[in-house]
């Protein structure tokens, strides 16, 4: 409790004295912050287009040249696009120097914690530790070339049966194998059929009667880490590193 006058240094007070991570840009400190008062360029800066999107951003009044997602190869590692910017990391380096030198900052759109199916954490044992909206015990046996599985328990109410940007996809992980299905049943047997193995690199491989079958997570065409888990740090480094 403060009086009104002083209620912002004393968020402030207790934001420092709590010890965690904060920003000059908001929180506490954001009514009084430059950087929350200008607008920003959402752009698809590249090494061949930078003078001309500086040269906007100064005669639009921008303070902000906000590097859209082209910068990056695939979301998850975010590796640099070797065609928007030939000289990596390096050369997006010296681009935001020269963004600096004229007085503009830079911004870096990564869509968080998404992975992309093509990522190598897909593909890798990092895979359980995505989300599954729902999980499910496999009845019976699934042999390495089977098109169909039973399981035990009905599908959740939004299972769709193709993978796109705003959907809820169509991929279950059995072990650390990534499956695709193009159907389903709502009456028993709760049957998955269609599928597609070994998806998104992963290996098909024979899974057993009980096994744990978790419906992915899925939006914006890619797959999240849980809360928590090593695979959430690692995000999180990636993007910290770039």
């Amino acid at each position: 409790a403060a009086a009104r006058d002083a209620m912002q240094r004393a968020l402030r007070a207790m934001t420092v004295a709590s010890g965690r991570p904060r920003t000059p840009s908001g929180g506490a400190w954001a009514l009084g912050a430059e950087a929350t008062r200008g607008s920003y360029l959402n752009a698809n800066v590249n090494a061949a287009s930078l003078d001309d999107w500086i040269d906007l951003a100064e005669r639009g009044g921008f303070d902000v040249l906000h590097f859209r997602e082209r910068w990056y190869a695939h979301r998850g590692h975010y590796p640099v696009s070797s065609s928007e910017w030939p000289g990596g990391i390096a050369q997006m380096k010296a681009a935001v120097e020269k963004i600096h030198s004229v007085g503009l900052r830079a911004g870096l759109h990564t869509l968080t914690a998404c992975i992309d199916p093509k990522d190598s954490w897909v593909a890798g044992p990092e895979n359980v530790h995505l989300i599954a909206y729902e999980t499910y015990t496999l009845a019976e046996d699934v042999a390495p070339d089977a098109t169909s599985m039973t399981v035990n328990e009905p599908p959740r109410k939004k299972h769709d049966t193709v993978f796109t940007y705003s959907g809820n996809g169509n991929a279950i992980r059995i072990g650390n194998e990534i499956v695709q299905f193009s159907g389903f049943t709502e009456k028993p047997p709760y049957r998955y059929t269609g599928l597609v193995r070994g998806a998104f690199g992963t290996k098909p491989a024979a899974h057993a009667k009980g096994d744990e079958a978790a419906y992915l997570q899925q939006r914006y065409l890619a797959f999240y880490p849980k809360p928590d888990s090593p695979l959430a740090d690692a995000v999180a480094d990636a993007i910290a590193a770039v």
